[in-house]
């Protein structure tokens, strides 16, 4: 069932209710489906290499911090060496496993299920999937925001955008299109904008002046301080993780993870687009939770797709790491399994190769102290 944001908004609060009710029992219907990766591990293994939270060495996001001070410049340095540091020591174990060279496509096998976990803002973990529900959004001009790739917004190294978040910003290279770049941009009280932009080459390019187009919305349901459910979950702001990006190097896909209070809950979600003229699809839910805004990642291999997370639904005090596949692309998700087990798990990373992936994660004591270890698992798609 897709219902619009609009849609969903115009509910009464009853009815929303009754919406939750209906999900969490469609949920724990389908508890008994099969996982949709095996682990060849069965329980995570340890690195004899420093954990990245170590090395560099990790600091707190500072919502206050502007994109433009030498500050949030070196620390975003920081924090793409940090993202280098995991990917290598995921990528050595990733190319020794055999299913890294199956390309096979089994995406006609995959069920047309999402998982949601859980309804929205109620905190409890459900392992089933669901009918698909979109966490979807209408596509205003919102604050000087286009929703068409023609806007330029510079030709400098990385997009222009005043009200960017410091250390948000990622970018990708996208194999005969240019590059493309997704951040966090600050708006009125106290929400922030998924939002990405394209500087593209060859064909794709309307110029030989690689410009950045954009920007495009991603999502822009991220509740602020001065939204109605900010006294029940809090707003964020800019003091969150940046987007998790992956694009598929034979397609060309962009996909996206992130954690945001929506209007319906908060949670972990995903979205994706399929060509740098076209806007990004609607914003599909992995898990609603609200104890933590944690980081999200996401790769990709072909039709296959992992978004892995910090569970917001973890007990207190702890931390666990979360996964969902998707055989199609994106375009849909079978149900989410638990990659910890045990211990407090934060910062997941996560690399796919044909019909592997490897899952890596810090495990740390309550004061992420410096001596946090990585811990990695290795699973194969079904």
């Amino acid at each position: 069932m897709k219902i619009s944001v609009r849609a969903r908004l115009q509910l009464a609060p009853v009815a929303r209710a009754l919406l939750g009710m209906v999900a969490a029992t469609t949920a724990a219907s389908s508890c008994g489906q099969p996982a949709p990766v095996t682990w060849v591990d069965k329980t995570e293994m340890a690195d004899q290499h420093p954990s990245p939270l170590s090395f560099p060495g990790a600091v707190a996001f500072d919502s206050a911090l502007s994109d433009t001070s030498r500050g949030a410049a070196f620390a975003r340095t920081q924090d793409l060496l940090r993202e280098a540091g995991a990917a290598s020591m995921l990528e050595v174990v990733l190319k020794a496993m055999p299913e890294a060279s199956d390309t096979t496509a089994i995406a006609s096998q995959s069920s047309t299920k999402v998982s949601q976990p859980g309804s929205p803002g109620s905190g409890a973990p459900s392992r089933g999937a669901m009918a698909p529900m979109n966490h979807t959004m209408s596509m205003p001009a919102v604050s000087g925001v286009l929703n068409v790739p023609g806007a330029a917004m510079g030709n400098a190294d990385v997009p222009l955008d005043d009200a960017r978040c410091a250390r948000s910003l990622r970018v990708a290279a996208v194999p005969g299109k240019g590059r493309v770049a997704v951040w966090w941009s600050k708006r009125d009280r106290g929400r922030v904008f998924l939002l990405a932009a394209w500087q593209l080459v060859g064909s794709a390019a309307p110029d030989t002046s690689r410009v950045w187009r954009g920007p495009v919305n991603v999502d822009t349901l991220d509740q602020g301080a001065g939204d109605a459910n900010a006294v029940e979950r809090g707003a964020v702001g800019c003091d969150r993780a940046p987007p998790g990006l992956a694009v598929d190097s034979k397609n060309g896909y962009v996909h996206v993870a992130y954690a945001l209070n929506a209007p319906e809950g908060a949670g972990v979600f995903y979205a994706h687009q399929m060509d740098p003229r076209a806007l990004f699809e609607m914003p599909v839910v992995m898990i609603y939770g609200d104890r933590r805004m944690g980081a999200a990642r996401v790769a990709t291999s072909g039709d296959f797709v992992a978004v892995v997370y910090e569970d917001p639904n973890a007990p207190l005090g702890r931390g666990r790491i979360g996964m969902a596949i998707s055989r199609t692309s994106g375009h849909s998700f079978e149900p989410r399994v638990d990659a910890s087990r045990a211990g407090r798990a934060v910062d997941p990373y996560v690399l796919m190769s044909g019909r592997a992936a490897v899952v890596g994660w810090s495990e740390v004591d309550s004061t992420v102290k410096a001596t946090a270890a990585f811990r990695m698992r290795r699973a194969t798609v079904r």
